[in-house]
């Protein structure tokens, strides 16, 4: 083992002198990444900001979106209110117009059962006269009829 590490020791020199010196592309390398570790973190802080900020907006837009509902819901509510009782209202005028319709409709129906009878009373009278009428006027004739037959026999007798 002693060999061995004689070996190593006496080789190591020359290996290690072997290696270039890449300190300095890491050292490079990592101001590279941390400069752009500080960027990225100035950008998510300025996004965190604008996270914030746009929360903040989001709640201010929803509590106007909600006083605008409620706002809205009110007025709907007054409009419904006010449209029944304009139905109310229509309802009834509907009703009366209703009742007083009915009533000329009665009214108009009496008047007119009236004027049938007493158009049907007119005929009745006026055929009741004209029967009397012709009736006397063929008991008229009938009698000058009668006459003049008498008339014609004496006469024609009297010949």
């Amino acid at each position: 083992m002693r060999i061995f590490a004689l070996i190593v020791l006496i080789t190591m020199p020359f290996v290690s002198h072997g290696q270039s010196d890449k300190s300095g592309d890491l050292q490079t390398a990592v101001r590279q990444l941390e400069a752009r570790n500080n960027v990225l973190n100035k950008r998510i802080s300025e996004l965190e900001d604008a996270n914030y900020k746009l929360k903040s907006e989001i709640e201010s837009t929803k509590a106007d979106v909600q006083a605008e509902i409620r706002r809205s819901q009110e007025l709907q509510a007054q409009n419904e209110r006010a449209m029944n009782l304009a139905l109310d209202g229509f309802t009834k005028k509907f009703e009366d117009q209703n009742k007083v319709v009915q009533g000329v409709q009665d009214e108009l129906g009496r008047k007119i059962d009236q004027q049938l009878i007493i158009m049907i009373v007119g005929i009745l009278v006026v055929v009741i006269i004209f029967l009397v009428l012709n009736n006397a006027a063929t008991k008229k004739a009938l009698k000058q009829n009668v006459a003049n037959w008498n008339n014609f026999q004496e006469h024609l007798l009297k010949k």
